[in-house]
């Protein structure tokens, strides 16, 4: 009996053995370590890496290229635009006299690139002055011959109201300066002197298309002036149906 149990312990051992053996093999198999990776194949993955990057920055590059080219068209697209609007809203105010597109606030006559208000209170030449600046503009300018066609035009009266500009001789007989303190230029109008009034004659007003210099105390009529803001251009919608090929070509193409 003995015998018959180092017999089968013997066996036991054998399989043991074999069953380690086994074992070992498997572990060294799944613990062999991986191929060692040469400076070459280092080298190659940094410039493929690099190469990436240089891809990326380059695209990065274009993009931002094509992007403030989009940005300059843009601004001149929006330039053009504007210029149309602009165009096509003074035909429209030049015909009706008014419209809704006008640049200049209600009851302000849009001409050139301002807006000009006739008022009906009458003030000394010192009190215009003041008004027009509570009003965020300055008094009549004239300085050159679209604007003096356009206020001499604006000065008929039945009533013989005179309007004031901005024009005046600071000390009697010196030279005649406007508002801002730029010189007047005698070549674009002559001033009639009023002889009939005793006083000193140091304000300019104007009255049924002539213009005459003033007391500056006399009561008259005040005219103030300041630069037009942008065209409504919302005000000039107009419906894509309600406009045919030609039309939209007449429209970008209008001078």
């Amino acid at each position: 009996m003995q015998a018959k149990y180092s017999s089968t312990r013997d066996m036991l051992g054998d399989d043991g053995d074999t069953t380690m053996s086994l074992h070992s093999q498997a572990s060294a198999t799944t613990r062999r370590p991986e191929p060692r990776r040469t400076v070459f194949q280092y080298y190659q993955l940094s410039n493929t890496g690099q190469d990436t990057i240089s891809q990326m920055e380059e695209r990065l590059g274009n993009m931002s290229r094509e992007l403030q080219s989009l940005q300059v068209q843009n601004i001149k697209l929006a330039g053009s635009l504007q210029h149309v609007a602009e165009k096509l809203c003074r035909e429209l105010y030049n015909k009706a006299g008014a419209h809704r597109c006008s640049p200049c606030t209600e009851q302000w006559k849009w001409h050139g690139d301002k807006c000009y208000q006739f008022y009906k209170d009458s003030k000394s030449w010192e009190d215009c002055k003041y008004f027009c600046l509570s009003e965020n503009s300055t008094m009549l300018k004239i300085n050159k011959q679209e604007d003096l066609d356009f206020a001499l035009s604006q000065s008929y009266s039945e009533f013989f109201y005179s309007y004031w500009t901005g024009l005046l001789r600071p000390d009697s007989g010196k030279a005649w300066l406007w508002m801002d303190g730029t010189p007047f230029a005698s070549e674009l109008f002559h001033i009639i002197i009023d002889v009939t009034s005793p006083r000193s004659r140091d304000c300019v007003a104007i009255l049924n298309g002539m213009i005459f210099s003033k007391d500056c105390q006399e009561l008259k009529r005040c005219v103030c002036e300041r630069r037009a803001g942008m065209v409504k251009t919302e005000s000039l919608h107009f419906p894509p149906e309600t406009l045919g090929e030609g039309d939209w070509f007449s429209l970008c193409n209008y001078k």
